[in-house]
């Protein structure tokens, strides 16, 4: 596959025999291994990793639940089964410790945590914990950080700070309902804490101290996203994506191997050329945009690249800080320093106006992100060579809609896009296909 930067020379070639690619998020072939593994409750049902969205079940209405029962487990990192959940101790490439990837969300304010009140607890702003309060509270070393706006701040914190062997367990709060639309009885994991064993300065037993609460839907798309150790031999290649335990996806020790294409993939890929992949869930689409942009090395094949610049807008909207209003996250974006009245000008022309500016970006739908994601890039006016669309019309009403299609038809650069909306593949001028079977 080739792709030219700016009308240069063709910079990206894939030409890539991939029968042999492992499949990270193949429907058919993944082997779980558990968030929920000190549970009895086992299956082979395999989740996309691709989006929030696609992990989400429909919102259930009070009214269709007649019966509900919260309970309280405990995973104890020591037994086999859950412990991917503590290795590695220390960072290594694609593979973190869970617990410092829920310190390091929490550090850089992608997710809010709650004060545990043992057996009591309410998941509103009234409760949310200061996450400096957090790290003194536990004795963690910090350094305070000016965030994107004068009112964020961040806190860095090396690795060796984070007591990730400490934490040898977490409870579970998990919801049991009764679905009366489809009579069916099933968990919904809510939240989990961390839990500190920590000793005294003398030695002895250790004390367990529970930390905190985090949601497990603001967690969720972080974890999905991590490679775990899924074998008892280390130095096995194996590793999977962390399950969703809403959906008991476990079970132990083992990976397949299998191909995840069946037929090699090969294209070029040009400056001005447009895109699209299909493919069903759990086809490979992710995997792909990953060995593009350069996060994957194919194991078999050739991937031949140079340089680009792309900005990936996907179904997390992850250059949305939520921690902003969205005059904050306008003004976040202007490199440019344009003046306040044409950045307020650009706002309403996305359809933000005024009484909506100081409007918290995490109260947004996703449609309303998608608009401000657009929004903010072109305040930046830094525009890549390269946009990668993952389903952007989704949750889009018809006028959000016309106006992401003619910012991406005026966009002059290279477009990939994964969509199910043919009218806007077609809109704004898609010629290719990659078909992933």
């Amino acid at each position: 596959m080739k792709i030219a930067v700016k009308g240069v020379i063709p910079v990206l070639c894939l030409f890539m025999a991939m029968p042999l690619l492992r499949a990270q998020n193949n429907n058919s072939s993944t082997v779980r291994t558990g968030v929920v593994g000190s549970t009895n409750n086992t299956s082979s049902s395999s989740i996309s990793v691709r989006a929030k969205s696609l992990y989400e079940k429909e919102a259930i209405s009070p009214a269709d639940i007649p019966w509900m029962r919260v309970i309280y487990r405990s995973l104890d990192l020591k037994e086999e089964k859950n412990m991917p959940l503590y290795y590695p101790e220390e960072s290594m490439e694609n593979q973190e410790n869970m617990f410092r990837l829920i310190v390091r969300l929490m550090a850089d304010g992608k997710v809010p945590v709650y004060e545990y009140l043992d057996g009591r607890e309410i998941f509103t702003e009234a409760y949310q914990l200061k996450v400096k309060d957090v790290l003194e509270r536990y004795h963690i070393p910090y350094e305070e950080k000016q965030g994107r706006t004068s009112k964020t701040v961040t806190f860095g914190i090396e690795d060796s700070d984070i007591p990730t062997n400490e934490v040898l367990s977490y409870y579970m709060r998990e919801k049991w309902v009764f679905d009366q639309r489809n009579s069916k009885f099933y968990p919904i994991v809510e939240a989990l804490c961390p839990v500190l064993h920590r000793a005294g300065d003398f030695g002895g037993e250790a004390v367990k101290y529970p930390m905190f609460w985090v949601r497990y839907n603001d967690i969720k798309p972080y974890l999905s996203q991590q490679y775990i150790l899924t074998n008892n031999e280390i130095n096995s290649s194996d590793t999977g994506y962390l399950p969703n335990p809403n959906t008991n996806d476990i079970q132990e020790n083992s990976i397949s191997k299998q191909q995840l294409w069946q037929a090699p993939v090969s294209f070029q890929l040009k400056s001005g050329d447009r895109f699209r992949i299909e493919g069903a869930n759990g086809s490979g689409k992710t995997t792909l945009l990953k060995l593009i942009t350069g996060q994957l090395q194919p194991q078999e094949g050739t991937l031949t690249q140079t340089d680009f610049s792309y900005v990936y807008l996907n179904q997390e909207y992850s250059i949305i800080d939520d921690r902003n209003s969205i005059l904050e996250q306008a003004y976040a974006f202007n490199s440019r320093n344009l003046p306040e009245h044409e950045i307020k000008i650009i706002l309403n022309r996305y359809l933000f106006p005024a009484s909506e500016w100081d409007k918290s970006c995490r109260k947004l739908s996703g449609g309303e992100k998608m608009r401000l994601a657009f929004c903010c890039l072109m305040i930046s006016n830094n525009t890549p060579d390269m946009f990668i669309l993952d389903e952007p019309t989704n949750n889009l009403d018809i006028q959000s809609i016309e106006i992401i299609t003619a910012t991406i038809k005026n966009y002059a650069g290279t477009v990939i896009a994964i969509s199910h909306d043919n009218y806007f593949i077609q809109e704004i001028g898609v010629e290719q296909c990659i078909l992933l079977s």
